[in-house]
């Protein structure tokens, strides 16, 4: 039988854009949007508990991107707070514009794999929250592939190489999910704590963002009821702006400015937020 080549591929066959993926891909595809063992680690991954500082990205960068539709679900008007999958994503669109992909091509990457219906039995398209998931809780590193026109997919890297070797390959950017996620404080068990109240799972995931020199935990009758996150920036090269910065995150603040010499030697700010 003739090989078909990419630019030939048609829906009845993989798209050109899409990679062709093996049966695993939709045995678990299909489980992980159908299965009720799968809901309670779904709202988990897009519970937001995390705000700006827990990003690595700074203020106006965050905002940027918010007005240019990049993000997930922009609360623009409002204070700013991120799940696990939004700050995945917010570090993939990183990873992309460091490439050099333009803010319009990062647009087309984002509805390749967020929007529409997936290509078998009508379900959604989740395809990056999938992969997301597979790397936290299995450890199955996933590679977004991105080509020129900003059409994009995700696969393993077995389903790559078998993807590539069938239909041949075209000038790509490729981004390893486990490159993506290695520098979020993330564990296994914070997908899976599903014997945890909800307040216990918030002060759990804010323990383990680890964005903070020390945090304080407020209990009242036995219940979680606020936590107090405080960090110490030592000799700001630009104070002025890292204030700045710090006072855009939405979230209640006390800030403490040391001055020595007529040199700010510190700046401290403590964050507020209720269980």
């Amino acid at each position: 039988m003739k090989k078909l080549s990419p630019e030939k591929l048609t829906d009845n066959n993989v798209l050109a854009h899409k990679i062709a993926k093996g049966l695993w891909f939709q045995v678990e595809y299909q489980a992980y949007l159908q299965d009720k063992d799968w809901k309670s680690k779904r709202l988990n991954l897009k519970t937001k508990n995390f705000y700006i500082s827990d990003t690595n990205e700074k203020y106006r960068v965050i905002n940027h991107w918010g007005s240019s539709d990049l993000l997930l679900d922009d609360n623009d008007g409002g204070w700013r707070s991120f799940s696990l999958l939004d700050i995945a994503w917010i570090k993939t669109i990183s990873a992309l514009r460091e490439l050099g992909l333009s803010i319009k091509k990062t647009k087309e990457v984002k509805k390749h794999l967020f929007e529409g219906k997936s290509d078998f039995v009508g379900l959604p398209n989740r395809i990056f929250e999938f992969y997301v998931m597979q790397m936290l809780l299995e450890g199955k590193d996933g590679y977004l592939i991105v080509y020129e026109d900003g059409s994009s997919d995700m696969a393993t890297r077995e389903d790559l190489a078998e993807h590539f070797r069938r239909f041949g390959m075209r000038n790509h950017i490729a981004i390893s999910l486990k490159s993506i996620l290695k520098n979020i404080s993330v564990l296994d068990e914070e997908l899976n704590f599903k014997d945890l109240t909800d307040k216990e799972k918030t002060v759990l995931m804010a323990v383990l963002s680890r964005d903070f020199d020390s945090i304080k935990i407020k209990m009242k009758n036995g219940d979680y009821e606020l936590f107090e996150k405080s960090r110490k920036e030592k000799e700001p090269s630009r104070p002025f702006d890292k204030l700045r910065e710090v006072m855009s995150d939405g979230s209640y603040q006390n800030i403490e400015i040391l001055r020595k010499g007529g040199k700010v030697v510190s700046l401290v700010h403590k964050t507020k937020h209720k269980v």
